[in-house]
C-alpha cells in the first residue's frame, strides 16, 4: 500500500511524516469543536467516532499521526489549559502525550473508549497537576453537561496536587468503570493522598441509575501527623497547634463526586488525637473548630477556669464516635482530657445551618478516680448523665467542681446557659 502523508501547520513550518502531522501555534484551541466536526463527517456511516482506525476510509485523514502544538488555551473533554505545550502521537485509538501547562505537567496516555471501556481510559504519570477554580467553571460553561455527568477510568499518579489552591501532596487514583442492570458505577478502587502533615487513603464509588438518581459513598482513614500544619495547609492557619492521631468512616452524599451534597450527607465517623492544642483564633476562620474548642464560654460567662479556654485549652487526647443523617450530626460522646480540665459533649450539629444543640460538661479539675471513669466514656454505650451519675456516686465533691451548660444557636452566635450540675440536660 503506498504511503500517505501529509502536514498541516499554522504559524508554524510543517513537518511532514507518515501520515497526518500537526504542527499549530494558536491563540486557543477546542478540541471538543474538533469531535463535533468529525461526529458530523461520520454521521450516517455507522462508525464510531471515538475509534477511528487507518482502515476506515476518511478518519485516517482528519485523525492527527503526529502533533506539536502551542497555544494560549487548549481545551479537552474536561481539561482546560493555560499556555500550553503538547507533543505527542496518535495510533490505533491510543493518544500518547507529553504535556507542559499551567495545570498539567508531566505524560498522559489517553485510551479511545471501545466496548467494555465506552467511556475511555486516562493514564498519567505527573510531576505536577493544579485544579483551579476557574479551570472548573471554565469546563463546565464550554461543554455540555452529558459530558459532566461521564467520567472516564483514570489511573493517575501526580508528584504534586495544588487543589483550588491548596498543596495536598502526592496523589493517587485508580479508578474503573462498571455497568449493570438500570445502572452504572464509577469505582474509585484507590485513592491515597499524601503529604508531611498528613495521609488519606480512601476508596468508594458513584452510582447512576434509572432516573439519573445519582449517589456518591466513599471509606476513609485519616492518618494525623500534625493537625496544626494540615488545617494551615487547607488556609486555617492558627487554630490548632500539633495534634497527631486519626479519623476514619463512610459517608455518601447525593450527587456527583466532587460536588459535596451537605443536606444529604450521611455516615459516620470516629476520631482520636493526641497531644495538641487550640489556638486563640477568629472564630469565623474554621467554625466547627471554634465550637469544640469552646472559645465561645468565656466570652459569654464570667467563669473561674476562663484562662483555660479563652488561651486556647491544651489537650493529651481527644476522642469522638459520631453519626450523621441529611447533614446532622450527633454524637453521644466527645470527650477532650487535659492537664487542667476534662470536657465532655453530646448533642447535634447542623453542618447546613451551621448551628448546635450540644449538652456540655466541664470539670476543671479531676482527679484520678473521676479520670478513670472518664477513661470509659468514649464507649457509645456510656453518655454523659451515665457518666455523671457514676462519678457523683464515687466522688461526691466533684459535683461541686462541674460546670454544664446547654449551647444553641449559631456557630458564630451561640446562645450558652448554665444548668444545674448532674442533671444532663
Amino acid at each position: 500500500m503506498a504511503c500517505r502523508s501529509g502536514g498541516i501547520s499554522i504559524n508554524r513550518q510543517a513537518a511532514v511524516r507518515e501520515g497526518l502531522s500537526l504542527d499549530l501555534s494558536l491563540h486557543n484551541l477546542d478540541f471538543n469543536e474538533w469531535r463535533d466536526v468529525l461526529k458530523n463527517l461520520h454521521s450516517g456511516t455507522g462508525e464510531n467516532v471515538s475509534t477511528p482506525s487507518v482502515d476506515r476510509g476518511l478518519a485516517q485523514y482528519v485523525y492527527p499521526r503526529y502533533f506539536s502544538i502551542d497555544a494560549g488555551e487548549v481545551v479537552a473533554m474536561d481539561m482546560w489549559l493555560t499556555n500550553a505545550r503538547l507533543n505527542g502521537t496518535h495510533q490505533e485509538g491510543l493518544w500518547d502525550i507529553d504535556v507542559r501547562s499551567e495545570q498539567i505537567n508531566g505524560r498522559l496516555k489517553w485510551m479511545e473508549g471501545a466496548g467494555n471501556t465506552a467511556d475511555g481510559k486516562l493514564v498519567a504519570r505527573l510531576k505536577s497537576l493544579n485544579i483551579l477554580q476557574s479551570s472548573m467553571k471554565k469546563v463546565s460553561d464550554m461543554t455540555g453537561r452529558e459530558d459532566i455527568y461521564r467520567i472516564p477510568s483514570l489511573d493517575i499518579v501526580t508528584d504534586d496536587l495544588t487543589l483550588f489552591g491548596k498543596h495536598l501532596g502526592r496523589t493517587e487514583i485508580v479508578a474503573n468503570n462498571v455497568s449493570f442492570k438500570n445502572g452504572r458505577e464509577w469505582r474509585i478502587n484507590r485513592l491515597k493522598i499524601t503529604n508531611p502533615d498528613a495521609a488519606l487513603e480512601s476508596s468508594g464509588s458513584w452510582v447512576t441509575t434509572a432516573g439519573n438518581r445519582q449517589q456518591t459513598r466513599l471509606s476513609y482513614v485519616l492518618n494525623i501527623k500534625d493537625a496544626g500544619k494540615l488545617l494551615a495547609r487547607f488556609g486555617y492557619e492558627d487554630i490548632i497547634r500539633r495534634g497527631r492521631g486519626e479519623m476514619k468512616g463512610d459517608i455518601s452524599w447525593d450527587g456527583l463526586p466532587f460536588a459535596l451534597d451537605i443536606p444529604s450527607l450521611s455516615g459516620k465517623l470516629s476520631l482520636r488525637v493526641e497531644t495538641g492544642q487550640f489556638l486563640k483564633a477568629d472564630p469565623g476562620a474554621a467554625k466547627l473548630l471554634s465550637v469544640i474548642s469552646l472559645q465561645s464560654l468565656p466570652r459569654r460567662l464570667n467563669l473561674d477556669f476562663r484562662d483555660i479556654f479563652s488561651k486556647g485549652f491544651a489537650f493529651d487526647e481527644i476522642t469522638a464516635n459520631a453519626g450523621i443523617a441529611n447533614g446532622i450530626m450527633r454524637t453521644e460522646n466527645l470527650k477532650m482530657n487535659g492537664v487542667n480540665a476534662t470536657v465532655m459533649m453530646d448533642g447535634s450539629v447542623d453542618i447546613r445551618q451551621e448551628s448546635q444543640d450540644l449538652h456540655v460538661v466541664v470539670i476543671p479539675e479531676i482527679n484520678a478516680a473521676a479520670a478513670s471513669i472518664a477513661y470509659g466514656f468514649i464507649n457509645p454505650a456510656i453518655g454523659i448523665g451515665t457518666f455523671l451519675a457514676q462519678m457523683f456516686l464515687r466522688e461526691p465533691l466533684m459535683k461541686q467542681f462541674t460546670h454544664e451548660y446547654h449551647v444553641t444557636g449559631s456557630w458564630s452566635d451561640p446562645v450558652i446557659v448554665e444548668v444545674k450540675a448532674g442533671t444532663g440536660k
